[in-house]
């Protein structure tokens, strides 16, 4: 089995509509040299993901009990098998180039962690506003020199920058594991 460019974890609970259509969006992913895997984690839903993921060959489901979407990140990073991690929420449409969008910028190897964007297709006033918000918050950020906080709704990480790196994991299945 061939290692992917990049793993997509995705966690969800009680979200299977709003998966569908995050899964159909990453079908048509384009440009992502090496491919990518998507690894589903689902925190204890009642609704049926696994209907939902078994429509995808890229994407696998891991289940646990629920234990919130931190958890559920975490999880699927443990799982995923790329050295690049990408990370998006089940109610997310991702555009065609955004993961090779998310991932160009560790071409750079002092990149660690990326933020990608985030727009919305609501046309309520507040939400507006809110989206507003939200492009001014991008617009700073791309003229930072770092970023202090990445929010995981549309974020990569190198694997190799998490606290335990996945070769010590593996070695040490107990490690990390609460007593």
């Amino acid at each position: 089995m061939t290692t992917p460019a990049v793993s997509v974890v995705i966690p969800v609970y009680n979200d299977a509509e709003r998966l569908a259509a995050c899964l159909a969006a990453l079908a048509a992913q384009e440009g992502v040299a090496g491919g990518f895997e998507v690894v589903v984690v689902d925190d204890g839903s009642s609704d049926g993901p696994e209907a939902v993921v078994a429509e995808y060959a890229f994407a696998r489901l891991v289940r646990q009990e629920k234990a919130g979407p931190a958890a559920a990140r975490n999880r699927g990073a443990a799982e995923a098998r790329a050295p690049l991690l990408a990370f998006i929420d089940s109610d997310c449409i991702p555009r065609p180039d955004w993961l090779a969008q998310l991932i160009r910028p560790f071409d750079d190897p002092t990149v660690s962690g990326v933020q990608g964007v985030y727009t919305t297709t609501q046309r309520a006033l507040v939400a507006r506003f809110a989206q507003y918000e939200i492009e001014e918050r991008y617009a700073i950020m791309r003229r930072a020199e770092g970023l202090a906080m990445i929010g995981t709704y549309s974020a990569a990480f190198a694997a190799s920058c998490l606290s335990t790196p996945r070769r010590i994991r593996h070695a040490f299945p107990s490690l990390g594991r609460r007593r």
